[in-house]
């Protein structure tokens, strides 16, 4: 299989992102923010009120700051309460477009596949039994893993780990500003995932931004990649 890999295409792994790369799920996250927000009386016209690719309990820390939440219920309480939302919208969560294809493709060339999140396994748990996303990765690192969340590099180091690769051999699918910093302080060379232009601009220091990935294979991505 290794074989089939273009020559122009030096790396040996790609390691993806779960929520809003793999998964097209950023308005069901933001609805269970924001009716955990509006339980605590706050209401407010903003899709996405937290902050992708941090964490939950992470982006609940912005929040309170944010909007000087006084509450008596811990942050673990309001992370359940957002994962519990977001439990309820994931029968309307869906893969990326064109994500099938593309990872197959990537397996064909013989990259070796890993899923990285800084979500957490229990979560993980639900989506892989509807989307049955371990048929795609040869490691999945979760949150649990690890000492430091985005923009630490330590989930896609990690990943790397266990794939047995060294981290410049590695390629990262993002669609977060803190995952492109994540992926470049690991050493990795990343490409962005954006669903508008705010957030492509977001993710400028990406190799390549895409907005998904249809019409994406080996051979384009190589030409962006490649030194």
């Amino acid at each position: 299989m290794g074989s089939k890999r273009p020559k122009t295409f030096s790396l040996s792994a790609a390691i993806f992102d779960l929520d809003g790369t793999v998964l097209n799920n950023e308005e069901e996250y933001g609805r269970a923010f924001k009716k955990v927000l509006q339980n605590l009386g706050i209401c407010i016209g903003e899709k996405y009120p937290h902050i992708s690719g941090i964490g939950i309990k992470e982006s609940w820390e912005f929040l309170v700051e944010k909007f000087k939440i006084k509450t008596t219920r811990s942050l673990e309480d309001l992370v359940k309460a957002t994962q519990e939302a977001y439990a309820e919208e994931l029968p309307r969560v869906k893969l990326q477009k064109g994500f099938v294809p593309f990872i197959e493709e990537l397996k064909q060339h013989g990259i070796a596949l890993a899923l990285a999140t800084s979500n957490d396994a229990q979560i993980l748990q639900k989506v892989n039994g509807l989307f049955d996303l371990k048929r795609f990765f040869a490691v999945i690192t979760t949150k649990e893993e690890v000492r430091h969340l985005k923009p630490a590099p330590d989930l896609f180091l990690k990943a790397a780990e266990k794939l047995k690769t060294m981290p410049e051999k590695c390629l990262v699918v993002e669609d977060t500003q803190a995952g492109i910093e994540a992926a470049h302080r690991a050493g990795m060379k990343a490409i962005g995932i954006a669903s508008d232009s705010q957030r492509a601009e977001d993710l400028r220091g990406a190799k390549l931004i895409i907005s998904d990935f249809e019409g994406l294979t080996v051979e384009k991505l190589s030409i962006h990649i490649t030194p």
